[in-house]
């Protein structure tokens, strides 16, 4: 719980100096692609992994890691304009109860997902696209 309560702390002295980045574009997510999104910010590392349908469906894995650790697999996710809507049950059985999200965005004019946190502060986190690690080579260096 202690963990939690510094999250919490430090997010909150640094939560006036985050800078808001606009996320814009109103493009679709590219349908039948994986892509990958991470961002790091006061100490706790979003790790993401977007794939979507051509129907504008799909899935995400992402992993919270840090002062905060927590993996979300195979959430279903559909697409209207710039949200992403997220099976709320999924997050409700692999999220903490300290964590909330408000809504998913993404930002086609960015290439990157802008996720609005409720809890444990409200701020807005973007994760910018990057190369996907190839998960069976890095299970291979693990073994």
């Amino acid at each position: 719980m202690a963990k939690l309560a510094g999250l919490t702390l430090l997010m909150g002295c640094f939560s006036a100096a985050a800078t808001q980045t606009a996320c814009t574009g109103d493009d679709m997510f590219p349908t039948d692609s994986e892509r990958c999104f991470s961002a790091t910010k006061f100490a706790v590392t979003f790790k993401g992994r977007l794939l979507m349908n051509a129907t504008g469906g799909g899935s995400i894995n992402f992993d919270i890691s840090g002062l905060l650790n927590t993996e979300c697999h195979s959430v279903s996710v559909h697409q209207e304009g710039q949200l992403m809507q997220l099976n709320q049950t999924a997050l409700d059985e692999c999220l903490p109860s300290i964590v909330a999200l408000n809504e998913v965005s993404y930002c086609s004019n960015q290439e990157d997902l802008a996720i609005d946190f409720k809890r444990p502060l409200p701020i807005v986190i973007h994760l910018s696209q990057v190369p996907c690690e190839d998960e069976r080579r890095l299970a291979a260096l693990l073994i």
